[in-house]
């Protein structure tokens, strides 16, 4: 119960600066159900259900922002290197799963005969990031500034919150790791790494905020949650 709380209000702080609500929780509820099926993947025997949806979930995420293809590898490496319960069914089942969505997509921009999505996609991958435009022009400070103006107020105030929040949960996580049951600290490593790489994205894309703050607050949460609970210990 006080995960999910500490998740919900994660994600209402996430919607207080979004320009797009219904990408935020699409966003949100898709990664927090790709992370919930890639848990599943833990030791089962056969993970070839819970891999497909693992990625499917992953793929919806990316039709809503295609830069969320990033978090692919580590969501294989989970699955390799620190489950250790990859093969070949499952790794085809994830590229299904991960496929399905644009497959649908796509059918439905062809029945309608309008492909408005795929000049949104040719657009995000033709925007530069922010940091480079920064570090190459001959005017950085000028950039600087439009870097910050492209966010309103509510945006670099949740962005900051979730900044400390974030840093605050990590440093806990690998301060008293030791203590966490095998389990529980090899499938922590999810919330840890995609919450940095959604970090790094929405530091060097700060136009596609909608998107990926969502899918930063759920994997925020699971972090406060372990430092709630383990608040007398620490």
């Amino acid at each position: 119960m006080l995960n999910a709380a500490i998740t919900i209000l994660m994600t209402i702080l996430a919607l207080t600066g979004s320009e797009s609500l219904w990408m935020t929780l699409f966003t949100a509820g898709a990664v927090l159900m790709a992370h919930l099926s890639l848990r599943m993947c833990y030791k089962t025997e056969q993970p070839v259900v819970d891999t497909f949806h693992a990625f499917f979930f992953l793929g919806l995420a990316c039709i809503a922002t295609p830069w969320l293809l990033c978090l692919i590898p580590f969501f294989l490496c989970y699955l390799g290197l620190v489950m250790r319960n990859i093969t070949w069914r499952s790794f085809w089942a994830g590229f299904l799963g991960l496929a399905l969505p644009y497959a649908v997509i796509t059918g439905i921009c062809v029945f309608l005969d309008n492909y408005v999505y795929f000049d949104s996609v040719r657009y995000a991958f033709t925007v530069k990031p922010m940091l480079l435009v920064i570090a190459t022009s001959a005017y950085p400070f000028t950039y600087l500034l439009t870097y910050f103006y492209s966010l309103s107020v509510w945006q670099i105030v949740t962005w900051v919150a979730f900044t400390i929040a974030g840093i605050y949960g990590v440093h806990h996580f690998f301060r008293i790791r030791y203590k966490y049951k095998i389990r529980e600290r090899l499938l922590t490593n999810i919330e840890v790494y995609d919450s940095i790489a959604l970090w790094l994205l929405l530091l060097v894309f700060p136009q596609h905020y909608s998107s990926v703050i969502g899918g930063l607050a759920v994997s925020i949460s699971p972090l406060l949650y372990k430092r709630s609970t383990t608040w007398k210990v620490s």
